[in-house]
């Protein structure tokens, strides 16, 4: 019963700090009935509604919804704010080609090197793939990283993708 209370707080509530803890609330649920309202907000204009739906939708605890909100996933990487792109690469379970070319373009150039918060999560995605040569070179340099955590994630990644066929 308090799930469907919840859920049409989330919908109805006018207050943003009641609706977006409605949405914490619903999250914790993983009930593919709070998908549609999770991704109707989106691309909600507060960043905090933004994050927490992306989060909630991905999860969702159904194998169908995870895959119809991958198109949501990779376009919340292009999201405005980081802290709704980490919770895309935190949260998302799927891999897909292009949430792969995403994290190779940001760790290219080393421009998140002194960022370790962020580059942690890039590596943690990145984990779940198969490396190409190129993007297996780049994460062979994180190994010397100051931050042992960064070095080993990047051991984690080479050798996540080692055993991948």
């Amino acid at each position: 019963r308090s799930f469907r209370t919840i859920l049409e707080i989330a919908q109805t509530e006018k207050e943003p700090n009641a609706r977006w803890e409605a949405f914490q609330a619903l999250a914790g649920f993983r009930k593919a009935d709070a998908a549609p309202l999770f991704a109707s907000a989106v691309n909600d204009p507060d960043w905090l509604m933004r994050e927490t739906s992306v989060a909630g939708l991905l999860d969702i605890d159904d194998a169908k919804t995870r895959k119809e909100s991958l198109p949501l996933a990779v376009e919340a990487l292009s999201d405005s704010n980081e802290n709704v792109r980490i919770a895309a690469l935190s949260h998302l379970t799927l891999t897909d080609q292009r949430v792969y070319v995403f994290i190779a373009r940001q760790l290219s150039g080393k421009s998140y090197y002194k960022r370790t918060g962020y580059l942690k999560v890039l590596l943690a995605a990145l984990a779940k793939y198969k490396l190409d040569k190129e993007m297996r070179s780049s994460v062979l340099e994180y190994m010397t990283h100051p931050d042992a955590q960064i070095r080993v994630l990047a051991l984690q990644v080479v050798k996540n993708s080692d055993a991948r066929q």
